[in-house]
């Protein structure tokens, strides 16, 4: 009795995690389960028409259904996020690009925050670090105005 009391509390412990995992991911246990099932099944079909399988094959078999699915699955929702994100980073970009050129007290501060030499004060090479480091300053505001970043913190 005291194993199927073990056991019935840890697998109430697996449904609680799995319900909670949902919770912040739906969907996710569906795909989870279809993944299994579509792993499963061909070993299955390939058991029963073989009648033994070599545990060398079964490895590889399995490895090649998993890359396979996995490939299936994720790769158009992964590019699909990637092109997206470089869609509005291409967006933010030429805005922050079309901005005017600051004035020489916005440089001077962007100089000193970042150590870039003050004089010679016309120095191209140092004018235009200054500038790309304005740039990217630009762009980090407009980026993080139009996203969303949630912190955890551990408590």
């Amino acid at each position: 009795m005291d194993i199927a009391v073990g056991l019935f509390t840890i697998i109430a412990g697996a449904a609680y995690i799995m319900w909670q995992y949902h919770k912040e991911n739906p969907g996710m246990l569906t795909m989870t389960l279809l993944v299994v099932i579509m792993v499963c099944a061909p070993l299955a079909f390939w058991q029963w028409i073989m009648n033994d399988i070599n545990l060398t094959a079964g490895i590889i078999g399995l490895f090649t259904h998993v890359g396979v699915l996995m490939y299936l699955l994720f790769s158009p929702r992964i590019k699909k996020a990637a092109e997206k994100d470089t869609i509005e980073s291409v967006k933010i970009w030429e805005d922050v690009n079309a901005l005017p050129i600051p004035d020489n007290d916005v440089l001077r501060q962007y100089k000193i925050a970042n150590k870039i030499p003050l004089y010679p004060a016309d120095s191209k090479v140092f004018n235009d670090q200054a500038i790309k480091l304005w740039r990217i300053s630009e762009y980090n505001k407009r980026y993080t105005a139009k996203h969303k970043f949630v912190y955890y913190q551990k408590i």
